[in-house]
């Protein structure tokens, strides 16, 4: 058995990797990490960053001078998602490929990536809602080795490395320890993205497939409810990098898993991948890898294209 740092034991064998993600808790990806050093001077970068997009974002939070325009996909951007980029760009030491999803990739020629969803949950953010964070993660040589989500208007800051558990305001978290599809908690990124995962035309058919209780919270807070053990399983079934790169390395340091439908391992090929991504507390993500296959081919919208397994 494995041993999650705060002393979970979690069963072998279910502790799939995304983007190589590696966890001091799990099997070692094969893909490198960075001296320790390196990796502190990473996490500080995310955590400078985050103080910088909590402010603008905050700043323009429930203004009534908040402009916003629809982009070419029908999703909405602010003033204060172009903001928060713009001067996180400036942040960037010498060396570091980025990003974000509203700027685009600008490549270099180090080891380092720095990937960043200035505010997931855009529609939430306008509205004067909560349901809306700031997500960043450090790649090293296309390894996730440090992650932190933002929620300034929920006061909740969730940091992880490859070196350190997940923590919640400082506060280590840990995945519950749901051991039966039948009752668990299902989350999902929203009811759009169910409809369009196959999975079938209402909840209620989910529910009665998987006798589960589904919810669909927005991506960020499905699955940051696995890392609390407050939900089990989350899925964002066709989701670009800078949703999931974070989120994925706050679950499994946190003692859960994450993969794509397959159960395999996620490797980027292009800065334009998306995925099917599910987390999950570790305990039963077989099961509901195997469940959902079960459901059809056309379950997961065709997401993993342009993903290099």
């Amino acid at each position: 058995m494995l041993v999650h740092p705060l002393g979970r034991q979690v069963p072998k064998g279910t502790q799939p990797f995304l983007f190589r993600t590696s966890a001091s808790a799990q099997p070692q990806p094969p893909g490198p990490t960075p001296a320790a050093a390196e990796l502190a001077v990473a996490a500080d970068l995310l955590a400078r960053s985050a103080d910088v997009a909590d402010q603008i974002a905050m700043t323009h939070f429930r203004t009534t001078t908040l402009a916003s325009h629809p982009k070419p996909d029908g999703s909405p951007v602010t003033v204060a998602d172009l903001a928060i980029e713009q001067e996180v760009r400036r942040m960037l030491p010498a060396g570091f490929a980025f990003l974000g999803e509203e700027t685009g990739f600008t490549s270099a020629p180090g080891p380092w990536t720095f990937v960043i969803d200035p505010i997931d949950g855009t529609a939430s953010y306008i509205n004067g809602g909560t349901g809306w964070a700031c997500l960043l993660a450090a790649l090293y040589r296309g390894s996730v080795v440090a992650a932190l989500a933002s929620a300034p208007a929920r006061g909740e800051r969730y940091q992880a490395t490859v070196r350190e558990s997940t923590t919640r305001n400082g506060q280590a978290v840990l995945v519950s320890s749901k051991n039966s599809l039948s009752g668990a908690r299902f989350e999902f990124q929203s009811q759009r993205a169910f409809l369009a995962s196959g999975l079938g035309s209402t909840p209620a058919e989910l529910t009665s497939a998987f006798s589960l209780d589904a919810h669909f919270p927005g991506n960020t807070a499905a699955h940051l409810r696995v890392t609390t053990g407050r939900s089990d399983l989350a899925w964002s079934p066709d989701a670009p990098i800078w949703d999931i790169a974070a989120l994925s390395l706050l679950v499994m340091q946190a003692g859960g898993a994450a993969s794509d439908l397959s159960g395999k391992p996620i490797i980027l090929r292009n800065p334009g991948a998306r995925a099917s991504f599910i987390s999950s507390n570790g305990q039963l993500h077989q099961a509901a890898l195997t469940a959902i296959r079960h459901l059809g081919p056309g379950v997961g919208g065709g997401a993993n294209q342009g993903i290099a397994r």
